[in-house]
């Protein structure tokens, strides 16, 4: 059988990202250890809430249903390095052409082109359509 490693080049090679941020919740002793719950007498917390941004994108050959999808909270580095790790595991090679969808977020197309140096990068149809309303505002199309 064949490993990964052996997987036939791809002639095409989809790769998609996106992110969001996630609200975080981490409970911690408050200052005062003498303040106590009422029920369990345990030292009572405080909530700290913080966002950290979530990234998860994909690579498939572009004729392929299958999808190597990889998550992280992370910088996009790391991910777009995830992202390259599974485009090289599903037959990404040199001569392989890349369409990279994902939104225009600062950093974000610079790193994929830096990771993808041949790579056609589309900007995805969500953030596509809010530029097509921003500029349809600053003109004022009626």
């Amino acid at each position: 059988g064949s490993t990964l490693l052996q997987k036939d080049a791809v002639e095409k090679m989809l790769i998609e990202l996106d992110g969001c941020e996630i609200r975080t919740v981490e409970h911690v002793p408050v200052d005062d250890k003498t303040q106590r719950t009422p029920v369990y007498n345990n030292v009572k917390k405080e909530k700290i809430i913080n966002w950290c941004d979530v990234r998860l994108g994909f690579a498939r050959a572009l004729d392929s249903e299958s999808k190597t999808y990889v998550g992280k909270m992370g910088s996009y580095t790391e991910v777009i390095t995830q992202i390259h790790i599974a485009a090289v595991l599903s037959g990404m090679r040199s001569e392989t052409k890349i369409i990279g969808v994902a939104d225009g977020a600062v950093g974000l197309s610079e790193e994929l082109k830096w990771q993808f140096p041949s790579m056609q990068f589309i900007l995805d149809k969500t953030h596509l359509k809010d530029h097509f309303y921003e500029t349809a505002e600053e003109v004022q199309i009626v």
